[in-house]
């Protein structure tokens, strides 16, 4: 879509040209409305934001980011720049306007030709010149003969893989084939992982944790040569499983999976996302593998007993309870139906007749991560009664352990049981006052599914009093329909805010929103000390004051001025001089001309030797009015 192809672009420009933390004052910007007269003239977004001395007008070029400009003073890409992009992000009827005038550029590089093909020409080669060119790689470069070596150990393990007599063996031998044939799949795999040399100069996290890593030099695991090669073999079983043949591929993806938890033992100190991803993707050709057998149940009866008996050598892999815990997943992937289902239970009832209420857990903690999963995978198939006899066993109701809890919440949402889903949530949230907020949306997302706009209104109310904050306020104000209601819930807002002395800005920018700006300016000169205020909420304030009553600005202009004065650097009096100039302003149109004067003849007799200071008065065109 033209959409995200203009957003990709508009982003990943603003990624590239501009620093984090201006993104993310440009952010503050847009979210205190200060983008303003946004239109679109191709190629071009024209809009003015209103920055820290007046208002700027920014150009964002929609396919050459580096072309976009700000007549801000700052040398560079800009807040302002990164505001009005989010802007965009964020207003559908923008992102429409600019898609019909978005013409993406085709990038191709100079002097670029079609690729040799080089496949071709091997074709053409007499198996004579081939051996001549693999010798003169093999003596040009050593590790080609160890890389031709491991092709053909792949090679005729593959062979081998695709052999009538492994493609047709049972499920016993299967096992006992891949357990001999994996640990040495495994180990030709790890051969391939390499310590490499790294120093933190090269580390771009040296500056995490607000400490600086020594400039030392470190050894770190490469994996990736080797999970490469192990994914290609998990490639090769999983093209086994097909409607005539797939016990033996899927038994060797799952001896595989399980041989691979010996990795993660073995590099625990060294252990990385790379690792991690490797395992997770050795897992996703076996959840295919058992999907395809689920499939081929439809018109194979011999597909469900083989889940049965998979199913039947796991448990009894597992010797005990605590023992099922390495196994939740793929057991959850052999129960596709409730057959499965009380096989499974079956099984495990052999191991201990007790099943959860079982007295000979070797840890409580691992009681409760088979109950959640056995209550999961009971409500995958609606069978909400055995979900609740296990929840039981935590405490005599579903609502007892949180995860469990919820796990009972997605069912009652999965079967569109709202009054249910509604009721279980409501429990966890009061039961856990601080959750955070994804709780407070996923019942409003609750309420709103089931119709229920006044369970909305109350529950964006309770988000807003746990986690304060302005967007969230304006979003309860819109659900309000009566203005007398308006009046009287914003007031009792404003009290528990300040009740509970939350951040002040946060009641300004409140006040600001419902025009009360005689208020807003109350709550900023009796909190300015002791509130750290938003530049952008600062900015927006002093913009609706000049219009609203300017004579309040001049005493915080003359103190900013004085402030300023007060770094005695050149950057210090240059914001001096601006607010200097800001000062004028305001008294001229209040009419505070004598106020002006005297400030501006102090200046000139007190600092009269501050030079740099001198300068930038005159640079700002500053005298009496």
């Amino acid at each position: 879509m033209k959409q995200s192809v203009l957003l990709t672009s508009l982003i990943s420009g603003m990624d590239r040209f501009i620093p984090d933390p201006i993104i993310d004052r440009g952010i503050s910007y847009f979210e205190q409305g200060l983008v303003e007269n946004v239109q679109i003239r191709k190629p071009w977004i024209h809009a003015t934001v209103l920055g820290n001395y007046g208002d700027y007008n920014v150009k964002i070029h929609l396919s050459d980011f580096s072309k976009s400009r700000c007549d801000c003073p700052y040398d560079g890409y800009c807040k302002h720049m990164a505001a009005v992009v989010y802007f965009i992000r964020e207003d559908a009827e923008q992102l429409d306007a600019i898609e019909n005038a978005y013409e993406p550029v085709e990038k191709t590089e100079p002097g670029s030709k079609e690729p040799d093909d080089l496949e071709q020409q091997l074709k053409d080669l007499e198996r004579q010149h081939l051996l001549e060119i693999l010798q003169e790689l093999v003596a040009a470069d050593p590790t080609v003969r160890e890389s031709i070596r491991q092709l053909l150990i792949d090679r005729e393990r593959t062979s081998k893989l695709n052999a009538d007599q492994i493609r047709h063996l049972g499920l016993y031998s299967s096992i006992a084939y891949y357990q001999k044939e994996v640990p040495l799949v495994l180990k030709d795999c790890e051969d391939l992982f390499t310590r490499i040399e790294t120093s933190s100069d090269d580390d771009d996290d040296r500056w995490d944790y607000e400490y600086y890593h020594d400039d030392e030099d470190r050894l770190e695991w490469d994996f990736e040569a080797g999970l490469n090669r192990l994914h290609r073999f998990a490639q090769e079983l999983l093209k086994l499983v097909t409607p005539d043949h797939y016990i033996s591929g899927t038994v060797g993806l799952l001896v595989t999976l399980k041989g691979m938890e010996d990795w993660i033992n073995k590099y625990e100190d060294e252990y990385s996302s790379e690792l991690s991803d490797g395992f997770t993707v050795i897992e996703d050709y076996l959840w295919e593998a058992l999907k395809r057998i689920k499939k081929y149940r439809d018109t194979n009866p011999k597909a469900e007993e083989f889940l049965h008996e998979l199913i039947e050598w796991i448990v009894r892999e597992c010797k005990t309870l605590d023992g099922l815990l390495g196994w939740t997943s793929i057991l959850t992937h052999c129960v596709p139906t409730l057959r499965q289902l009380w096989v499974l239970k079956e099984r495990i009832m052999l191991l201990d007749k007790e099943f959860f209420n079982s007295p000979r857990f070797q840890e409580e903690r691992h009681r409760r991560i088979l109950v959640h999963w056995w209550v999961e995978l009971c409500l995958s198939l609606n069978q909400e009664q055995e979900a609740q006899q296990a929840a039981e066993v935590l405490g005599g109701s579903d609502a007892h352990d949180f995860s469990v809890a919820c796990s009972f919440v997605k069912h009652y949402e999965r079967n569109e049981n709202w009054p249910k889903a509604i009721a279980g949530l409501q429990v966890i949230i009061e039961k856990h006052p601080h959750l955070n907020e994804p709780y407070y949306e996923w019942m409003i997302n609750l309420c709103q599914r089931a119709g229920d706009e006044t369970g909305k209104r109350t529950w964006y109310e309770k988000w807003f009093l746990a986690f304060p904050d302005f967007e969230l306020f304006k979003r309860n104000v819109e659900l309000l329909d009566l203005e007398s209601e308006k009046q009287k819930k914003i007031s009792q807002w404003l009290d528990y805010i300040r009740t509970q002395k939350k951040d002040g800005s946060l009641v300004i920018s409140m006040l600001l929103f419902v025009g009360d700006k005689e208020q807003a300016w109350a709550e900023f000169t009796r909190q300015k000390n002791r509130i750290h205020m938003n530049e952008a909420l600062r900015l927006k304030l002093f913009k609706e004051m000049k219009q609203y009553d300017p004579a309040k600005l001049i005493p915080v202009y003359r103190e900013l001025a004085q402030q300023y004065i007060g770094h005695r650097n050149r950057s210090g009096y240059t914001q001096a001089a601006r607010w200097m100039k800001d000062l004028k302003e305001v008294c001229s149109i209040s009419g505070k001309h004598d106020e002006w004067n005297t400030f501006y003849r102090q200046i000139m007799t007190e600092y009269h030797r501050f030079r740099s200071l001198m300068e930038e008065i005159r640079l700002a065109g500053l005298e009496t009015i």
